[in-house]
């Protein structure tokens, strides 16, 4: 028969044991963490473009700046992100919009000028989703593009 002693000694074990699991499972792969499931991912590594073809977005809305094309597997319509490293055109913008071109973890800014594009030409940025979109066109119509303060500021 067990003691006393013994047996707080197996209850410390099975304490530390789950308190490990439970701050290991997150990590694992394919499991989410409480800040990937609330929206707020991890920034990661996309290869970023610039667009400048004035017209209707997979959305349904006319393209302007702060809108961005992307893959819909990978960063589904009305999802809001933020762009890190892209010097000025830091900033956050919501997908609007997809392309043929667009594949896989690259996003496509769209700017009001060939200069712009030129400028911003293609670079290894990160991005952070904000909220995910649902991927729904008439969802991502309706979502309000960020102020122009939280963009980049235009370059003439």
């Amino acid at each position: 028969m067990k003691t006393n002693v013994e047996r707080g000694r197996v209850s410390r074990r099975i304490g530390a044991v789950a308190v490990a699991v439970l701050l290991l499972a997150p990590a694992a792969p394919g499991c989410a963490t409480e800040r990937e499931t609330s929206g707020g991912e991890p920034p990661r590594e996309f290869k970023a473009t610039a667009y400048t073809v004035e017209g209707e977005t997979a959305a349904g809305t006319r393209t302007s700046e702060g809108i961005v094309a992307a893959d819909p597997d990978v960063l589904p319509l009305g999802t809001r992100i933020r762009i890190l490293d892209a010097g000025p055109f830091s900033g956050e913008y919501v997908v609007k919009d997809t392309g043929r071109r667009v594949d896989g973890r690259h996003v496509d800014v769209f700017v009001e000028s060939e200069s712009r594009a030129k400028e911003f030409g293609e670079r290894t940025v990160r991005v952070e989703v904000v909220d995910r979109g649902s991927g729904q066109r008439s969802a991502a119509a309706s979502e309000p593009l960020p102020e122009a303060h939280e963009r980049a500021p235009a370059v003439r």
